[in-house]
C-alpha cells in the first residue's frame, strides 16, 4: 500500500511537472516570436536612424552654403530676405530632424534592453530544455517503477493463490487424518 501511495504521488508530480513544461514551451514560443519582431523593428529604426543622420548631414551643409552666400554676396533685400526665409525654413528642418533623430536613439536604447532581456530568456529556455530533459528521465523512471510495481502486484497474486491452494490442501490433510483417527477409534 506504501509502494502505491508512493506511485500515485509520483504520478501527481509527473503530471504536474509536465504541465509546467508544457506552459513555460509555450510562454517560450511567445517570446521567440516577440524577439524576432524587436529585431525586425530594431533594423527598421537602423535603418531610418542612418538615413536621418545623412539627411541631417546634408541640410547642415545647404545652411552653412546659404548662410555663407548670404554673407558673401551683396543682394537686394528681396533677396537677402527669399534666403533668409529659406535659412529659416532650413533651420527648422534641421531641428525637427534631430528631434526625430532623437527620439530614433531613444527607441534603439529600449530595443537594446529588450534584446537584453531576450538573452536572459534564452538563457531561461535552455535552463527549461535542461528540466524537460530531467523530466523525461524521470517520467522514464516511473515507467520502469510502475512495470516494476505491476511485476511485483502479479508475483504477490502468484503466491497469494499459492498460499490459498497450500491452505485448501492442509484443510484437505487435515480432514482425511481426522477422518482416519475418527475411523480408528471406531473400529479399537
Amino acid at each position: 500500500e506504501a509502494v502505491s501511495q508512493q506511485l500515485a504521488q509520483a504520478r501527481s508530480e509527473l503530471e504536474a511537472s509536465k504541465q509546467l513544461a508544457e506552459r513555460h514551451r509555450d510562454e517560450c514560443a511567445q517570446l521567440r516570436e516577440s524577439c524576432a519582431e524587436e529585431a525586425r523593428q530594431k533594423e527598421v529604426h537602423r535603418q531610418t536612424a542612418a538615413a536621418l543622420t545623412e539627411r541631417i548631414g546634408s541640410l547642415m551643409t545647404q545652411f552653412n552654403n546659404l548662410q555663407a552666400t548670404c554673407q558673401n554676396l551683396s543682394l537686394d533685400s528681396q533677396q537677402k530676405a527669399a534666403l533668409e526665409s529659406q535659412v529659416e525654413e532650413l533651420a527648422k528642418m534641421n531641428a525637427s530632424m534631430q528631434q526625430a533623430h532623437h527620439s530614433l536613439n531613444a527607441e534603439s536604447e529600449t530595443l537594446r534592453q529588450r534584446t537584453s532581456e531576450m538573452h536572459q530568456l534564452q538563457l531561461q529556455v535552455t535552463h527549461l530544455r535542461q528540466y524537460e530533459a530531467g523530466y523525461m528521465q524521470i517520467q522514464q523512471r516511473m515507467q520502469e517503477q510502475e512495470q516494476r510495481l505491476q511485476e511485483a502486484l502479479m508475483d504477490m497474486s502468484r503466491l497469494q493463490q499459492e498460499r490459498y491452494a497450500d491452505q485448501a490442501t492442509i484443510v484437505r490433510m487435515q480432514g482425511e487424518i481426522d477422518s482416519a483417527q475418527d475411523t480408528g477409534e471406531w473400529e479399537a
